[in-house]
């Protein structure tokens, strides 16, 4: 998890997991939001919807932090600014750093905040792009 200095401009939508959340997500497999959140008392419990929220990528996790013993805590977090840092297969980190309309500078820290939380050395090259639009090659400097 990282976050985020100015945020990514998208509000996320977190959830604490509770028996009530629980039991609809398990009648209905409807899933509402960006981030569940939950206690290590309330994992047992979770395991009931685990093929619904683990192929959405939205499983309660302890090494992202959202497994804790302060929900109410990570949720605040969570909602500001925080975002998940992941590779795929091939090792490629697609990550929203922002809105095209921000300025240069909102867009540079939050670029900067998240090269620096990936490891110099496995850096092969950068794009920056919007959804829709051409990929912008960035130049790396020599190392």
């Amino acid at each position: 998890m990282l976050a985020l200095p100015h945020g990514t401009g998208k509000k996320q939508n977190v959830v604490i997991l509770d028996e009530k959340r629980i039991d609809e997500i398990a009648k209905t497999g409807k899933v509402d939001f960006d981030v569940a959140i939950a206690t290590p008392a309330m994992m047992p419990n979770i395991a009931k919807i685990a093929r619904i929220l683990g192929p959405k990528g939205k499983m309660p996790n302890p090494k992202v932090g959202t497994v804790t013993d302060e929900p109410e805590k990570v949720k605040r977090e969570m909602e500001q600014r925080s975002v998940e840092l992941r590779a795929d297969t091939l090792g490629n980190v697609h990550q929203v750093i922002g809105k095209v309309d921000w300025p240069t500078e909102k867009m540079a820290e939050n670029a900067e905040a998240v090269l620096n939380k990936l490891p110099k050395n496995q850096i092969a090259s950068i794009t920056f792009a919007a959804t829709m639009g051409p990929g912008v090659p960035a130049n790396l400097p020599k190392a």
